[in-house]
């Protein structure tokens, strides 16, 4: 059984939206930085492209009915992303640290996605993630 004090949920919550939020709109609009980073990728063409489809991800993920698909995609995107930046190590911990919040996030928002087993019980105080027998 993990318990996770409210106001940490909250904040592991609110920095993994940010960061996905953060991520996508540097992409859409295409800041000196990303541009420069597409650039030795070699992909600086589909930069926009990236950004729009990691928001729809983003938006898809924050809306709880469709939260499992919003997570695939975000893990999907987030992997490409990886498997892109090992050409350029420089920016390699870049979408391994915003998946690992994703990965947290979704655990302590919905574990079930996880197992069928673990279920998440909020209460006024904490999140109990546990096993259900």
């Amino acid at each position: 059984m993990l318990v996770v004090k409210k106001p940490l949920v909250t904040a592991i919550t609110a920095g993994t939206y940010f960061l996905l939020a953060f991520s996508s709109l540097t992409k859409i609009f295409f800041i000196p930085y990303i541009a420069a980073k597409f650039e030795v990728l070699g992909i600086a063409e589909f930069g926009r492209l990236f950004g729009y489809m990691e928001l729809i991800a983003f938006m898809l993920y924050i809306y709880p009915r469709t939260m499992g698909f919003g997570f695939v995609l975000l893990c999907s995107y987030l992997g490409g992303a990886i498997a892109t930046d090992i050409h350029a190590p420089e920016y390699l911990y870049q979408p391994i640290v915003v998946l690992t919040f994703v990965f947290l996030t979704t655990y302590l928002r919905n574990p079930a996605l996880f197992s069928d087993r673990l279920v998440a019980v909020k209460k006024s105080c904490c999140t109990v993630v546990s096993y259900q027998d």
